[in-house]
């Protein structure tokens, strides 16, 4: 029967425990009224439906299980937050086939006593929270922490900074979808011995890989998901195991048909024998056989690449029904592909399907957590908007969108997508001001938003994405592009490839201008860097500590530079793509055309190819002019006026 509103009333009530009693339905609404209450003990029953929000305002709750219910949705972070007397919650599905809990997980950070965790067995997913457990009085204690986050959807890496405080800790991880134990968390395992009953340390002493104890790595498996110090305990290699913490091993069978069936259904929905590129060996007998399909060692198809094939048509959907599929390439094809059961592809990790008649993404929000590269580029979008499905897709590393003419703004959800290290979205029409969420992605290295329409300044904070090496913002076509000052990338550790050219810059170059990698002891950061900052509103003079570098190559062509320092042409031969060397007569035109000198790109690009002499009655105020004008008449005038504000 449901539980009985009628227990409400015993306000004094400090302990309810009716595990095991055939109670079903909802908790009633109420319960907050046991003010007092301390333990809630509801395990093995029929309940159903979200954990009520009412448990945040019952604040000496000290012991809570719900475990082996019908529970679902999200569990209310809020209300966790006011239980600051928290030491013990469990959650867990006895089937684990049942949704249950879904969402993120809360970070407990407010609990602070917190010891024992249970939410195995359910459907939550996202990451584990930065701040996970951050507030922990037991950081540096002998508190056994007991934290069971088995058996659900969590992806993502497995941080040293949530969890290397506690000295002793079973952490069961199993059967999620993460992608790694961060070298971190692997290097500091000498000081985590004690963990799950200390059998890490007997791992390590056993000469076992001590990050092994704690999740198994991608690619190999143990009906624990993780390793033991006993006989036989080892993470066993397994190409089937996707993830990290994997629990069984997927062996690939030796009967194809049913994939011959899906690959000889792909060539005669897209008019195999028409296409431009002769294949004579499709719909042969053993796919493996097949022009552009790759199969793994155990015979299983693992990739589709048919880039230029001339297949046209719609890709049947059935493609996502082949159990191994890695990798996909309908590149330079006349064909539209839809997303529509691509959860079945668990093993999806790269999809490539750019110059091609893509439509929509819809669906793609599905993918398989393991889906860490999309390529889209070219297509022809029926919605310019850029889709929000996008912005779902949490565990992408490579995101490719460009060419497509998808116009608004970047959404502030963009800051989803925090695994990503190479964002190309360049020759859109999108527009604004770009948000700060964008510079909040910490694993960055290559941006290329240029031949948008961006306005407003360049933020700051891109210097804080440590590991960006390519940022490339130029050529914004409306309203002259990004503004403001030219920022000095000063902490920038890795910022090797900078194109800024053709916006609206001004102000002077910061003396600091990328200090950190030119003072950097890494030679492939200071060598041979690449910076174009041509046709902005850049004033003064070029920092004479440019000289740090090795084999600069900057155009700082069409701005206002007043000097060039001879310091960065007298042996910096390497300068310019050695040209600097090469010339032995006005070897900083290598750099700048002087002032009253002009060329059609502002420097000297050939040994025998030299910067012009401007005509008579004309002149080039300015380093790196790329004209010459009169200095009469209204330009004169127009030019006074510039330098006088």
């Amino acid at each position: 029967s449901p539980i009985d509103e009628s227990l409400y009333t015993m306000e004094e009530l400090t302990v309810f425990h009716m595990q095991f009693s055939g109670l079903k339905g909802k908790i009633p609404n109420g319960i907050s009224a046991l003010k007092n209450l301390k333990a809630l003990m509801l395990y093995g029953n029929s309940l159903t439906g979200q954990v009520p929000a009412e448990l945040g305002e019952m604040p000496n709750l000290w012991h809570i299980t719900l475990s082996e219910n019908d529970f679902t949705g999200e569990l209310p972070a809020e209300a966790f937050e006011n239980l600051v007397n928290l030491e013990k919650f469990h959650i867990h599905q006895t089937d684990k086939e049942k949704a249950g809990i879904t969402g993120k997980l809360p970070s407990f950070k407010n609990n602070t006593k917190l010891h024992m965790l249970d939410v195995s067995s359910n459907a939550m997913t996202g990451g584990i929270p930065d701040d996970f457990l951050a507030d922990s009085v037991y950081k540096g204690l002998d508190q056994l922490m007991d934290i069971n986050l088995s058996y659900n959807k969590f992806t993502g890496v497995i941080h040293s900074k949530t969890f290397k405080g506690f000295p002793n800790m079973k952490l069961d991880l199993a059967n999620n979808k993460f992608v790694k134990a961060s070298s971190y968390l692997c290097n500091v395992t000498d000081e985590l011995t004690d963990w799950w009953n200390g059998e890490v340390g007997k791992v390590i002493e056993g000469g076992g890989n001590g990050c092994d104890a704690i999740i198994c790595p991608k690619g190999t498996y143990n009906t624990l998901g993780r390793a033991t110090s006993e006989d036989g305990g080892e993470c066993v290699e397994c190409a089937s195991a996707v993830y990290a913490g994997a629990v069984t091993c997927l062996e690939e069978s030796d009967d194809n048909s049913k994939e011959k069936e899906i690959l000889d259904g792909l060539y005669i929905a897209t008019a195999g024998d028409q296409w431009s590129k002769e294949v004579v060996n499709w719909l042969d007998t053993d796919v493996c056989s097949y022009e552009g399909i790759v199969c793994s060692d155990g015979g299983a198809v693992s990739e589709i690449n048919v880039t230029s094939f001339g297949l046209k048509g719609e890709i049947p959907a059935d493609i996502w029904e082949l159990p191994s599929l890695r990798k996909v390439d309908f590149s330079s094809n006349t064909v539209d592909l839809s997303f529509g059961g691509i959860e079945k592809a668990a093993m999806l990790e790269e999809l490539i399907i750019s110059d091609a008649d893509l439509s929509n993404i819809t669906g793609i929000e599905n993918a398989p957590p393991s889906l860490v590269k999309l390529e889209i580029e070219r297509n022809s979008f029926e919605e310019k908007a850029i889709p929000l499905e996008l912005y779902s897709l949490v565990n992408l590393k490579s995101l490719l969108i460009g060419f497509n003419g998808f116009s608004g703004s970047l959404a502030t959800e963009i800051g989803n997508l925090q695994n990503l290290e190479e964002l190309r979205a360049s020759n859109n029409d999108i527009f604004g001001i770009l948000p700060a969420e964008i510079t909040q992605l910490s694993d960055l290295i290559t941006l290329d938003l240029s031949g948008n329409m961006l306005t407003g300044e360049i933020p700051i904070e891109f210097q804080d994405i440590r590991p960006l090496r390519y940022l490339h913002l130029q050529g914004q076509r409306d309203f002259g592009g990004f503004s403001g000052p030219l920022p000095s990338f000063e902490n920038s550790a890795h910022l090797h490839d900078l194109n800024l050219s053709h916006n609206s810059l001004v102000g002077d170059i910061s003396d600091k201008f990328l200090e950190t990698v030119r003072k950097s002891k890494n030679r492939t950061d200071y060598a041979y860097p690449t910076i174009d900052l041509s046709h902005n509103m850049i004033t003064g003079k070029i920092p004479a500590d440019w000289d740090d570098f090795v084999g600069l190559f900057v155009d700082l062509a069409g701005n206002r530079i007043t000097e060039v320092p001879d310091v960065l042409c007298d042996d910096d031969y390497e300068f310019e793509n050695y040209l600097v060397g090469q010339l032995t007569e006005n070897p900083c035109d290598a750099i700048l055309c002087r002032p009253g000198f002009y060329s059609d790109v502002g420097r000297q690009t050939d040994v025998n190819i030299t910067c012009f002499k401007c005509p008579d009655g004309t002149t080039s105020q300015f380093y790196g002019s790329l004209e010459c004008v009169s200095e009469s008449g209204e330009r004169a005038i127009l030019n006074r006026i510039y330098e006088l504000i």
